[in-house]
């Protein structure tokens, strides 16, 4: 049995998923016997001593995805930038979205 790989995804979009697989300008070669990849999936992990040093990591995605969805790339920002920035209440509702379809 063999597996098709992805090697990255410049596909990510914040909300559902069709939109990601239909970009590629040239096919992902397969790894294995006439398999061709169908598609993707990413998965993020926080993982921390305790619930509360896991919420000030995830402080870090939060501003990160935030600047995203504005059009804003860059890297993703130590926790205490994170945290000292002056979310609007809009963004806090963004935020929870995010979480809640992550």
């Amino acid at each position: 049995m063999g597996l098709s790989v992805l090697d990255q995804s410049p596909f990510i979009v914040p909300e559902g998923g069709s939109q990601s697989d239909g970009g590629l300008s040239s096919p992902i070669p397969a790894v294995g016997a006439g398999i061709a990849p169908q598609g993707s999936v990413g998965v993020f992990v926080i993982c921390a001593e305790t619930e509360s040093e896991a919420q000030r990591l995830a402080a870090s995605r939060d501003l990160m995805r935030l600047r995203r969805y504005r059009g804003i790339l860059g890297p993703v920002p130590p926790p205490e930038e994170a945290l000292a920035y002056p979310y609007s209440l809009a963004e806090l509702r963004r935020i929870e979205h995010y979480r809640r379809h992550a």
